[in-house]
């Protein structure tokens, strides 16, 4: 199967050298450089790409543009490229994470992996979860209650009890400790938060 790639990274050195080691993998991928989001091209929709990397620093400026994205591509995996201190909020936004030290077999099994996730999922097809979803989704699962949630996010228990119905949806997962472990697979949470 033909894979999409793109690298969206400002240093030439990083961007050629991951696209290098991509690239001689010798699996049946297109891999493609941008400097910026707003370089990638408008029928990007169409012929969507399974996995989008990028460096975090890009998206802590361009984050309404990242938003965007993200929902009008929801079946592609979007990795960050960490090779400087993120903070978890900022690397909590990607599906997994290729670090700057990562052996090129890590990095190819890494990306073979994830690849092999998408093409599970275009055939079992879920739902995104909203932002809004996944902030609650990251405090229930951090063991607070809906009034707590309720309080931090600034909206009704009730309209709490509304997007745990839908991420319940969207999942399929009905218990917390499953929820849980989604999170911490979807990189919502880290091990450490629970």
């Amino acid at each position: 199967m033909h894979s999409v790639i793109y690298i969206i990274e400002t240093s030439q050195i990083i961007s050629e050298g991951l696209y290098r080691i991509i690239s001689h993998s010798g699996k049946d991928i297109s891999v493609t450089i941008f400097d910026s989001l707003h370089d990638i091209p408008p029928h990007i929709i169409e012929n969507a790409p399974q996995i989008i990397i990028i460096n975090p620093l890009i998206l802590q400026a361009k984050q309404d543009v990242f938003r965007t994205l993200k929902k009008e591509l929801p079946n592609t995996k979007w990795a960050g490229l960490v090779y400087a201190y993120f903070e978890q909020t900022i690397l909590a936004h990607f599906d997994f994470l290729i670090h700057i030290n990562d052996s090129e077999k890590v990095i190819n099994e890494t990306i073979d992996h994830q690849l092999s996730l998408a093409s599970e999922n275009e055939d079992n097809p879920q739902q995104a979860l909203s932002d809004r979803e996944v902030e609650v989704l990251r405090l229930l699962v951090t063991g607070h209650s809906n009034k707590e949630i309720a309080e931090a996010l600034f909206i009704s228990p009730h309209t709490v009890i509304t997007h745990r119905k839908n991420i319940t949806q969207k999942t399929g997962i009905k218990t917390v400790s499953g929820l849980t472990i989604y999170a911490v697979l979807k990189n919502i949470i880290t091990l450490q938060n629970i």
